[in-house]
């Protein structure tokens, strides 16, 4: 009993003492990894989920972002740049949204935008530079942010070698990237082909960039490219299988020339209209350019503007039959000074927005789609007619103004005064006599 007393009252705290400064001693001589001279720790960084970054809540609204754009060495940009803009938000605790869009083309050494309140980043595109960004921003409705510096990154090249499955060099490509910023692809930048088979990226940034590629009589693809400048991939495309039919109008006769115009490739890709491929003279059709791993849907369009829609189209699917409808008409006409319109192909017109119902393979879904109808002066009048894809639920913008269709069905002719913002409707009335 008097040996295990001494032992926790004497023989214990002393093994504890010895312990602890053995502990010390191995903290006190571990090697600690400083920088070089002339070299920088380097900062780790990984990628963050939009559910794991703080929840600022944004009022809606505007704030104005200013600065000016610099070339890599500082000085002021002369090169005319596209400028585009990323915001997201968190509305309340559980509802968040985003917007993005062009802010101007053709800018070159400053900028001052009003741009939708959230964490904000600008991107610029301009020949002789990567796809450069800056932000983001705590950009606050009502708000300025002012004196920003904008450096365009000079990038560096990426390279790559198109094959067929034999190795022959595939001549007849389109290639197109887009650069990684704040963990999406941003920016279109076109690839050059200096040598038969070998496109090249000249201007790349560091970050991961991804790369989209068609070719006639082959499957598009897509892929990333994590580490890009200075990168050498050969790529080998896979030959198209066949995917053909006929588009008819609603007498049942062939539409030649029409266009199929794609709006949705199943799994999660929209797409404001990119042409898939157009109909011959008998009004008969043949892709090469679909995808096994995808289906697609999207608008039929013949060259009067009539439209239709397919959904869920896939390679090998042959003798295939897709319809054109007569759709309804909306005409009118508008008061006032056409400057005030947007324009569209050089001319002044209005913009019809609506949601296209498609019946997808993950359901059904609604897709956005926008039209625009030139203003034409005609008999002292300024007159547009729009025959094209019609839903029940759309929304017709001239300038200002706004009008909010109230879904029912027939040709709707209005009668717009830009200056006061009035819309007067009279449905299947002036609409036939035009």
């Amino acid at each position: 009993m008097k040996n295990s007393s001494r032992f926790f009252l004497v023989i214990f705290p002393a093994l504890m003492v010895i312990i602890a400064l053995v502990v010390v001693a191995a903290i006190w001589n571990r090697p600690v990894n400083l920088p070089l001279p002339g070299e920088e720790l380097a900062e780790t960084s990984s990628s963050v989920t939009a559910d794991s970054e703080e929840k600022i809540i944004f009022a809606p609204g505007n704030g104005t972002l200013s600065g000016v754009i610099l070339t890599p060495d500082g000085q002021p940009n002369s090169t005319p740049a596209t400028l585009h803009y990323r915001t997201e938000r968190w509305n309340s605790e559980n509802h968040r949204s985003g917007a993005s869009g062009t802010l101007a083309t053709d800018v070159t050494d400053s900028f001052s935008y009003e741009i939708p309140a959230g964490i904000t980043t600008i991107i610029a595109e301009a020949d002789g530079f990567a796809i450069s960004s800056v932000g983001p921003f705590e950009n606050y409705a009502g708000k300025s942010i002012e004196d920003i510096e904008f450096r365009l990154v000079a990038g560096k090249p990426l390279s790559i070698h198109l094959q067929d499955p034999k190795g022959n060099p595939i001549t007849e490509a389109e290639l197109s990237g887009s650069s990684q910023i704040r963990h999406r692809y941003r920016g279109n930048q076109k690839a050059k082909q200096p040598d038969p088979g070998r496109y090249e990226f000249p201007h790349v940034a560091a970050s991961a960039y991804r790369v989209r590629c068609s070719a006639p009589g082959f499957e598009p693809t897509e892929f990333e490219v994590e580490s890009p400048q200075n990168a050498t991939e050969t790529v080998v495309l896979t030959p198209g299988i066949p995917t053909t039919g006929v588009v008819l109008d609603a007498s049942g006769q062939p539409v030649p020339a029409a266009k199929l115009l794609l709006l949705y490739r199943h799994p999660n890709h929209y797409y404001g209209g990119k042409e898939l491929g157009e109909a011959d003279e008998q009004g008969e059709f043949r892709l090469l350019n679909l995808s096994r791993k995808h289906q697609y849907s999207g608008i039929l369009k013949a060259p009067d503007g009539r439209c239709g829609t397919f959904e869920n189209l896939k390679p090998g699917q042959t003798e295939l039959t897709l319809h054109i409808a007569d759709p309804p008409r909306v005409t009118g006409t508008v008061h006032g000074n056409l400057e005030e319109l947007s324009r569209r192909d050089g001319k002044r017109a209005v913009r019809i927005n609506q949601r296209v119902p498609f019946g997808l393979l993950n359901g059904s879904e609604s897709i956005p789609y926008n039209s625009h109808a030139p203003v034409e002066p005609q008999d002292d009048e300024q007159t547009f007619t729009f025959n094209g894809l019609l839903t029940t639920d759309w929304e017709l913008i001239a300038g200002d103004v706004k009008y909010q269709h109230d879904g029912s069905e027939g040709d709707v002719h209005l009668d717009i005064i830009l200056e006061t913002g009035e819309v007067a409707v009279n449905p299947d009335s002036n609409a036939q006599d035009q």
